[in-house]
């Protein structure tokens, strides 16, 4: 039993490796890669153009026309290099700003606070003496 699983098995790999080989040999002579005017050429230079392109559009490489970038500024382009600031200005700055937008939102809850407190005591009893009379 075990000499009829040895022959089969090999006769297996014999045909597969045959098999293997007049496919490749098939699909060499059906695409003719060797052939530089072949269609399978034709085909593999288009796409591989293609994908330069794309390459190249959605990442282009540095272009040396431009040495610096351009940001629209009131209407006006101002180069980057004038926007950039130390990194000690820019945390003042930064810090600055955070502080006045903290100054404000806390006036605002005072005087939240200041109206309903006020709202709190309003003595409706005084209302009273402006009654409206209806007919």
């Amino acid at each position: 039993m075990k000499r009829d699983f040895d022959e089969f098995s090999s006769a297996v790999k014999s045909e597969a490796s045959t098999l293997a080989n007049q496919t490749a040999t098939a699909v060499k002579e059906t695409l003719q890669l060797d052939d530089e005017d072949s269609a399978a050429n034709t085909v593999k230079r288009s796409v591989s153009t293609f994908l330069g392109q794309m390459k190249e559009a959605l990442s282009p490489s540095p272009s040396t026309e431009f040495d610096e970038a351009l940001v629209i500024h009131d209407g006006n382009p101002i180069a980057m290099t004038k926007l950039q600031v130390s990194h000690t200005d820019f945390w003042q700055r930064y810090l600055f700003r955070k502080a006045v937008l903290e100054d404000a939102e806390a006036e605002i809850e005072r005087r939240l606070d200041r109206e309903r407190k006020q709202a709190e005591n309003y003595r409706w009893e005084q209302g009273d003496k402006y009654r409206l009379i209806f007919f």
